[in-house]
């Protein structure tokens, strides 16, 4: 069968409102989705742009590549270079914003406007889908145009959910569901097909055999029209449809009507899937002896040739044709293929088709998966064998050697944090044979599902005789080793029960395992358990769950020890996940003491030996981390790009704590700019995110981020309900900034008694930092609300004036703002003026829109020259220009400024070409003079 003949009619309007939406501007995504048989393929051929300057790349993804670590990527990659090699990148693999990195540096060289269209978007690898997600959300604020066609997906991959996401959110972006055809568009299509009338009877049942895809309505009416039954002098054309009530898939005709050679290469075809070169297909044939004829294939409408790299390549012209050759195939065929396709196809692509092929644990087979699964060094090639792995235990009969499969592949999920690929084998692993190997995979993995609860019980029975003095189960390697790692673990998912009592035991006897581990033991044990062992990196990780306990139940002696041995074993640490896991738990600490410069040097440490050790439990918590600390700092931009890509890897963390959080974070910016809608979607999306309501960092995040836009659009009695949940109390990981909040708005509403009663709780805090607003501030504002002018004076003065709230130039600058307010209202005018403008221009840099507004109207009311404020210099630029020019005002290169705000070169070049003539400047040199003082550099 060729392309479908459905005229274009019945897709018309889709297609026209593609068209639209790429021609009015040139940047922008479209997501197309439907069944398949929908049209999907070809709306998307018809909106390609062939002129106009676009630079269009085609690309369609592959089933049987869906779990091969980067495939899409890679091929995407060639297309953009089709001459050169691809120069590697070391880490991609480890992280795959690195091959994004590399997807956006293939694009820097394109100098035209670049329209890619991808489709069959739900076979994309989780890789290559995380990559083409982190490329795609940096290119479409400059010269791009994403259209990706989809099928709808219970759980969309990280490419498409972005774009769901987008949907709606400007004109820029848009889905197109192409539903089933009506029973009068299949009357209509069928009329013009079959050159008369079509009764309604036969549109209803064509309608329900084809389901309204367009394509299938296309073959169905070809091999019927001209069916003897059909009278050719009548004007309504009436026919049995036999071919669909059959088989439901008028394709199978396609297939039986074809020649021999014809259908027999077409078998290997659908079978293979993949698009494959001739040459393969020819020397499959030839080992099953098969007549097998391409170019009768071709005219037959069963395969679609194409040019690639010299080759001529081969596939299925559509996907449910090949289901129903493959349907019409005996098992005993369909081996045959896929054992041939495994001796002709080299690497990966073979060993796929072998193990297909496979009906029994053959030893080569497994001697090929075993060499991939243990020498993995990065999460993706871990997902690539755990995959294998799961093909060979499907065919394992149980015993030693399924236990041993099962056991290898939750193991590689266990060091490479890929729990998320086997929890389903839970009941399995429940059944090993008793021992410690077994009890640590189980423990790992209830906790993962959220059942703490039977982690630690289960951990507890080893640990517990382990620790014992006759030492029942630390009689060999690697007993001691196992019974170390498990009670490790043990002291760290305590934590997330709330219950911080048991850990300083819980560590001391984990720290006594850790030390029982012989110097030999390493070696002696089985290799496969040599990662859990690093005495260095054990301890770091154990003595950060001791200080978070400690923290929590108030022993400053216990905290004071272990921070100080945790900070020297940090100094002398190398790269590891351990690192990035003590580095996270100390910031936590710090940051509840309020030492936030702290806190941010340690999260760009631990963000850079994430780079090398991208499978930390903690991973997502520094992205989180990081985000927040930017946002008080000050730093705006930096907050927004790196909450972006938190967002990007955030569904795809073992630690499931992180997934509301980061939506939380990620408000914070959008919440001080007033942008509800965005801030709603988010706190909602984070709800969904939720398994858990116990979190290792700032638990009160969504009430704070729902407060800051409430107090952001003025609305005091939202502001107070956002932050007066009692559950709020409860929670103990979290700086309690939501308090700020409460006192602020309970002043605002002139409750006087109950906001004196709320400061007197926050001074109760230990340790209490003005993240959100100092105290000094909030006690301002109530003497304000109390009409006590004199206090209310001196309390403002010195609330500006406080040298830890420096650090926090945004309450700082609301502070300032109140005060100016309150200094028009006593009828000092020239004091209002000078503090309003300081406030109007911190707001102006930060682009706190509503404060903005608010206090320039203030300093008009006083006499004040709003024009006067260092006028926004970026005030006539987007959100995306505005990040860049200020970057770039700081003396930042393109290069650094695309690295520091995960763009693309290209992204930046376009805006640059942008700004200047938008501020009305002729060169870089004058936009340092607009540099903002105190911003991060």
């Amino acid at each position: 069968m060729r392309d479908s003949a459905v005229d274009d009619v019945e897709r018309a309007p889709e297609r026209q409102a593609a068209q639209r939406m790429i021609e009015a501007q040139q940047s922008g995504t479209l997501l197309v989705t439907g069944l398949s048989g929908m049209g999907k393929s070809q709306l998307l051929r018809a909106i390609l742009p062939v002129k106009s300057g676009w630079k269009a790349l085609y690309f369609k993804a592959d089933a049987y590549e869906a779990k091969v670590p980067f495939a899409a990527a890679e091929r995407l990659l060639r297309q953009l270079q089709p001459r050169g090699p691809i120069e590697p990148v070391s880490d991609a693999e480890a992280n795959p914003r690195r091959m994004g990195a590399l997807i956006l540096a293939a694009l820097d060289r394109v100098r035209t406007p670049v329209f890619l269209a991808i489709d069959d978007a739900q076979w994309l690898d989780p890789q290559s889908a995380i990559a083409l997600r982190f490329a795609v959300q940096r290119l479409i604020d400059g010269r791009f145009f994403a259209a990706v066609a989809s099928r709808p997906m219970t759980e969309p991959n990280a490419l498409v959910d972005l774009l769901a996401g987008l949907v709606g959110r400007s004109e820029q972006h848009s889905e197109l569901r192409l539903e089933p055809l009506s029973t009068e568009q299949v009357r209509a299509v069928a009329a013009r097909l079959v050159h008369r009338g079509v009764s309604q009877r036969s549109a209803r049942a064509l309608r329900e055999a084809t389901g309204g895809s367009p394509a299938l309505l296309n073959t169905a009416l070809a091999l019927s029209r001209d069916t003897a039954a059909v009278d050719a002098e009548a004007d309504i054309w009436e026919a049995p449809i036999p071919v669909i009530d059959a088989a439901r898939n008028p394709f199978a005709r396609v297939a039986a009507a074809a020649p021999p050679e014809a259908s027999a290469f077409g078998k290997i075809c659908a079978v293979l899937r993949d698009p494959v070169e001739e040459r393969v297909v020819a020397d499959i044939a030839q080992a099953l002896s098969l007549p097998a004829d391409p170019d009768a294939a071709d005219a037959a409408g069963l395969v679609v040739r194409s040019r690639w790299r010299d080759e001529t390549w081969v596939q299925p012209r559509h996907e449910l044709l090949a289901h129903a050759v493959t349907k019409r195939m005996s098992a005993s065929e369909t081996l045959a293929i896929h054992r041939a396709a495994g001796e002709a196809l080299d690497g990966r692509r073979g060993l796929r088709h072998s193990l297909a092929a496979a009906s029994a644990v053959d030893d080569a087979l497994l001697g090929r998966v075993l060499d991939i699964a243990r020498s993995a060094a990065s999460p993706a090639q871990a997902d690539e064998a755990i995959g294998y792995l799961r093909s060979i235990l499907l065919l394992c009969e149980p015993g030693d050697q399924h236990d041993d499969i099962l056991i290898e592949i939750a193991l590689l999920a266990m060091r490479f944090r890929r729990h998320q690929l086997v929890l389903d084998l839970l009941p399995l692993t429940e059944a090993l044979p008793a021992g410690a190997l077994a009890t640590a995979i189980s423990v790992e993995m209830l906790a993962v599902l959220g059942r703490i609860p039977e982690a630690l019980a289960v951990a507890e029975r080893v640990v517990g005789e382990a620790a014992a003095p006759a030492g029942v189960v630390t009689d060999n390697a690697a007993d001691r080793i196992l019974a170390a790692h498990i009670a490790g673990i043990q002291a760290q998912f305590q934590l997330m029960t709330g219950d911080t009592d048991p850990i300083a035991a819980q560590v001391v006897r984990a720290r006594a395992l850790v030390d029982a581990v012989r110097p030999g033991d390493a070696d002696a044990a089985d290799q496969r358990l040599r990662w859990m062992h690093t005495a260095d990196g054990q301890h770091m990780r154990l003595l950060g769950w001791a200080i978070t306990a400690a923290a929590r139940s108030g022993d400053m002696a216990a905290f004071g020890a272990a921070f100080g041995e945790l900070s020297m074993l940090i100094s002398r640490a190398d790269a590891s996940p351990e690192l990035v896991d003590a580095l996270v738990t100390r910031a936590g600490v710090q940051m509840q003491s309020g030492d936030v410069g702290a806190v941010h040097a340690g999260m760009l440490m631990a963000s850079a030996t994430l780079v090398r050790s991208p499978h930390a439990w903690t991973a997502g918590h520094v992205r989180v981390i990081l985000s927040h600390v930017q946002y008080l700092l000050g730093d705006w931009d930096g907050a927004e790009a790196g909450s972006e890509a938190a967002l990007s890897l955030a569904m795809d963390e073992t630690a499931f704590t992180v997934r509301p959080v980061t939506h939380f974070t990620a408000a914070l910016v959008s919440a001080s700019r007033g942008d509800a809608s965005e801030v709603a979607a988010l706190l909602e999306a984070g709800e969904r995110a939720t398994i858990s309501r116990h979190e290792s960092y700032e638990s009160s995040m969504a009430a704070v981020a729902a407060a800051e836009l409430a107090r952001a659009m003025g609305n005091p009695a939202e502001q107070l309900r956002a932050c007066s949940d009692p559950a709020l109390r409860a929670m103990v990981s979290t700086t309690h900034g939501w308090k700020t909040y409460q006192v602020e708005a309970l002043a605002a509403l002139g409750r006087v008694a109950e906001a004196r009663a709320a400061l007197a709780d926050i001074r109760e805090t230990a340790r209490w930092q003005p993240h959100y607003g100092s105290a000094l501030w909030l006690e301002a504002r109530i003497e304000d609300a109390a009409d006590r002018r004199k206090s209310a004076k001196a309390l403002y003065e010195r609330a500006v004036a406080e040298p830890d709230a420096a650090l926090f130039p945004f309450p700082l600058a609301r502070a300032r703002a109140d005060y100016g307010r309150f200094l028009l209202r006593v009828g000092d005018a020239p004091g209002a003026i000078a503090q309003l403008t300081t406030a109007a221009e911190v707001f102006t840099r930060l682009g706190a829109t509503p404060d903005l507004e608010r206090t320039l109207a203030l300093l008009e009311r006083a006499g004040g020259n709003g024009a006067a404020v260092s006028a926004d210099p970026f005030g006539a630029l987007t959100v995306r220009e505005r990040q860049i020019a200020q970057h770039a005002a700081r003396g930042h290169t393109n290069r650094e400024i695309a690295e520091t705000l995960f763009l693309s070169v290209t992204t930046v070049n376009f805006h640059m070409r942008n700004v200047l003539p938008k501020l009305g400047l002729s060169s870089r040199r004058e936009l340092r003079a607009l540099a903002p003082q105190g911003q991060p550099t």
